[in-house]
């Protein structure tokens, strides 16, 4: 008996802790846009890429991706998780926010800086916003 109690607790555990659910929190963001016809990178890389206004949050913001379940929780919203992209990053995920296909990536930048993009494709133009190092909470 107690060693089935043991196993059982272990198993809990490994699964409590592979749990895929990460949260981000930050109060300020910087908006940009450029052509579909290229990517972020792309465009960023040969300036190519228009910024936006430098904005401050009216309160602190809070994302979590629930990659267990493909859900995304922003300002009282769930919105679907469609696609994992499975990539080197922390998340890269498409999003389906009321019918606005959303791409969501948090990870590093090449100068080790921690960052979370949101983009999003209208018309012939993407645009999006990023935050250079959210508080991540996992």
């Amino acid at each position: 008996m107690r060693n089935t109690i043991l196993t059982i607790t272990f198993i809990l555990l490994s699964f409590i802790s592979n749990s895929q659910v990460i949260t981000i929190e930050f109060d300020t963001i910087q908006f940009f846009s450029h052509s579909s016809s290229i990517n972020t990178d792309e465009a960023r890389l040969t300036n190519k890429i228009v910024y936006g206004n430098l904005a401050k949050c009216v309160k602190t913001e809070v994302i979590t991706f629930d990659l267990d379940n493909m859900v995304e929780k922003y300002n009282g919203f769930e919105n679907v998780i469609i696609k994992n992209n499975n990539s080197k990053n922390l998340v890269d995920v498409e999003v389906d926010e009321a019918g606005r296909i959303g791409l969501c990536i948090l990870g590093k930048t090449e100068d080790n800086q921690m960052i979370y993009l949101f983009e999003t494709i209208k018309g012939d133009k993407v645009e999006g916003y990023f935050v250079i190092n959210p508080k991540i909470i996992q």
